[in-house]
């Protein structure tokens, strides 16, 4: 029996609002009528079932740092990148008597000698199964050049030479210092200071008008004018400024305590002793360690992924190697549709000849060349799409969009178009190159937002040519390390997450998301980089601004709303850094699903299971940003999707029980014997708050 400071609710308490509006919505089960088939999707007709040309364990919705966590800690049979060193002792203490993995580890020739090897959940008499044991994953990805490859895209686009994070921050399960072991053992831990990587920055803002030519003259593939070689001069590892060491000492934080009185928040500070972990990793130093996680893995480390109709059409007629030696199917492309069949009238077929409750996944190509789609089914699925969801564009801009489009027909889709003439949303830099001035003549870009992006969407304009800068933020530029307070990103964070998991209200734990995030923010390194930036006259903060109207004709004509009443100003071109929405009910890929599945959505996001399960009976699981009512503000980063892996891949061991022989009486009764006697302490509410 828990005592009653380590309890975590069993089931959260909705909104009045989101309990009336799900009472009054009515159910519906698993296989709907006639009549609602063809509202809803071609899946659900009778007999689809058996279009699926193949089978797999689990499917994965995406090829970012989410699915790579969730990757990682499925093939880690020995996670331990959630644990102190303490606990990661006991882990291996515990991983001697039980070992709990999804993939059977390779064989290999044995002596009369060898000790008897330890079995896995797969390794019982795997010899008699068709699937030799193999948990068979499919990860589909949109944009297919491999795990990251978006991540990849956005940072070339942007130029960004550091990551954000700490060094503990880092998709890998089996040890939480495995990205500063890296850096180690490659021989990249030299460390540096934030005011070098300013001076970097300056420089390169300096030789902007050439970087804006070489900026007209590059392919439209290239994303960035920025190669590795304009970052080999700065160190791998930089200093995160006021988290740790000599900027608050032990009196200034006593007095920075005293001013704020004893009914002030308590500060969070960082121990000493973790000082080499508060240094942002290069994006280089991180891409290898990505790169070493997947060969770790036995992953496709190929540049560019095989396409839906190529690997299956392939496979078919036999003329491609199957993946073999990788433990994970990786393909490019997207899932059109999504249904869950749920095994009493209608039921997949995994392709041993079983009949079983699953899915069924319609996927596309993304080449609109190739016609039809193809058809697979999953028992489980993982949705690890980010944000997903469309780009947050300023009304001005969909407004300038529709009056210049009235006369064409097409104002529903330039509405929603994330660019249009003049003006795009940041991103389209992914896939889009980076817009250049006109020669000739003085340019200005305004950019619109307050987040990091808008901060190095400012330093990439200077370097692509643009003589200044305006920079729109509707409150105050806020400044802090990272994207939520130091509390929750911090070691041992134990003490917030457990007051956050401890709460039943939905309303609250909303409060508690939006209070940690405060809107978006820029670090200090970014911070002291425009104030320079300002002071050389090459920028302009416009705090508190808003946007009341704007007209394109060849240039912009922009009335802002301020303190100080309307003004007017011109620029030659507007980038929006505003994000995306994050509303779980506009992924398309779901909507069939939450027609006949429906959940209740809060602020976007969905109440799923403690698990991150969609539903205890649909094993749709929900990681990233949409699974913040149930990780924390955090869930979006890369720490954080650790947890997030490690609640699905419980599950998962609950959920998918693989073919295996019976073993004999006395294994069972041992085995039964161990895992009752096993501890706990794996499970996300028992860390300790005592501190």
């Amino acid at each position: 029996m828990l005592p009653p400071h380590r309890r975590t609710p069993e089931a959260l308490v909705l909104p009045r609002e989101v309990t009336s509006l799900a009472e009054h919505t009515p159910p519906m089960c698993g296989t709907p009528s006639a009549d609602s088939n063809s509202a809803t999707s071609h899946l659900l007709r009778p007999g689809s079932e058996t279009e699926a040309v193949a089978h797999f364990d689990l499917v994965i919705i995406g090829g970012g740092p989410a699915a790579l966590a969730v990757v990682s800690r499925i093939l880690e049979s020995r996670p331990a990148a959630l644990y102190t060193e303490d606990e990661h002792r006991h882990l291996h203490f515990v991983h001697r008597q039980r070992t709990r993995s999804f993939v059977p580890k390779k064989s290999h020739k044995s002596t009369r000698s060898d000790a008897k090897p330890e079995r896995s959940v797969l390794d019982d008499d795997d010899a008699a199964c068709a699937c030799e044991g193999r948990f068979k994953i499919l990860v589909i990805d949109r944009c297919g050049e491999g795990f990251m490859g978006l991540w990849k895209r956005n940072f070339n686009a942007l130029g960004i030479s550091h990551l954000r994070s700490p060094m503990f921050f880092h998709p890998d399960a089996s040890d939480f210092d495995a990205l500063l072991a890296h850096a180690n053992q490659t021989e990249r831990a030299d460390e540096g200071t934030p005011d070098q990587l300013i001076d970097q920055m300056e420089s390169r803002v300096a030789a902007g008008r050439v970087a804006g030519q070489e900026a007209k003259r590059r392919s439209k593939r290239s994303t960035s004018v920025l190669s590795d070689r304009a970052h080999a001069s700065l160190p791998h590892l930089i200093e995160i400024p006021s988290v740790v060491g000599r900027e608050k000492s032990k009196h200034k934080r006593k007095q920075q305590q005293q001013l704020l009185g004893k009914s002030g928040p308590a500060s969070v500070h960082v121990n000493e002793r973790d000082r080499r972990d508060y240094f942002t990793p290069s994006s280089a130093l991180f891409n290898s360690f990505i790169r070493r996680l997947q060969e770790k893995y036995g992953l496709n480390t190929a540049s560019v992924w095989p396409g839906i109709h190529h690997y299956f059409n392939a496979s078919a007629s036999g003329t491609q190697e199957p993946q073999q030696e990788q433990p994970v199917t990786t393909l490019r492309g997207s899932i059109k549709d999504l249904v869950w069949l749920d095994g009493v009238q209608r039921c997949v077929d995994d392709g041993l000849g079983n009949h079983q409750a699953g899915f069924l996944l319609e996927l596309e190509d993304n080449d609109p060349v190739k016609n039809g789609n193809v058809v697979v089914s999953a028992k489980a699925v993982v949705s690890a799409v980010g944000a997903g969801g469309k780009p947050s564009i300023p009304s001005f801009l969909t407004q300038a969009n529709n009056a210049g489009d009235s006369g064409s027909g097409s104002t529903k889709s330039a509405a929603s178009a994330p660019r249009g003439k003049g003006w795009m949303h940041s991103g389209c830099l992914a896939w889009e190159p980076f817009p250049t001035p006109h020669p000739g003549h003085r340019s200005t870009m305004v950019v619109v937002g307050g987040g990091l992006t808008s901060a190095q969407l400012v330093v990439r304009a200077l370097e692509s040519g643009y003589d200044r800068v305006i920079l729109l933020v509707r409150g105050h530029l806020k400044s802090k390390p990272f994207d939520v307070d130091l509390g929750w990103v911090g070691r041992y964070s134990n003490y917030l997450r457990m007051q956050f998991w401890q709460s039943d209200s939905v309303d609250e734990r909303v409060n508690i998301l939006r209070t940690a995030r405060n809107g978006g923010s820029v670090t200090p390194t970014y911070a002291k980089l425009l104030s320079r930036l300002e002071a050389l006259g090459k920028l302009e903060i416009r705090t508190h601004t808003t946007v009341a109207s704007a007209t394109y004709d060849q240039d912009w004509t922009l009335n802002l709303r301020t303190a100080h009443g309307v003004q007017e100003i011109r620029a030659d071109y507007v980038i929006a850094a505003t994000g995306a929405e994050t509303n779980f009910r506009n992924l398309t890929f779901l909507s069939t699903l939450q027609r006949t599945h429906p959940v209740s959505v809060v602020a976007g996001m969905p109440l799923v299971t403690a698990d991150l399960e969609y539903r205890r009976d649909v094993p749709l699981f929900v990681t990233g940003a949409y699974a913040a009512l149930q990780i924390g503000p955090g869930a979006g980063n890369l720490g954080m999707m650790r947890d997030s892996a490690d609640r699905i891949a419980n599950r998962l061991v609950q959920l998918i029980d693989p073919p295996q022989a019976q073993p004999a009486r006395s294994q069972t009764t041992a085995r039964s014997q161990i895992e009752a006697a096993a501890p706990t302490h794996f499970n996300f509410d028992l860390l300790s708050i005592e501190a």
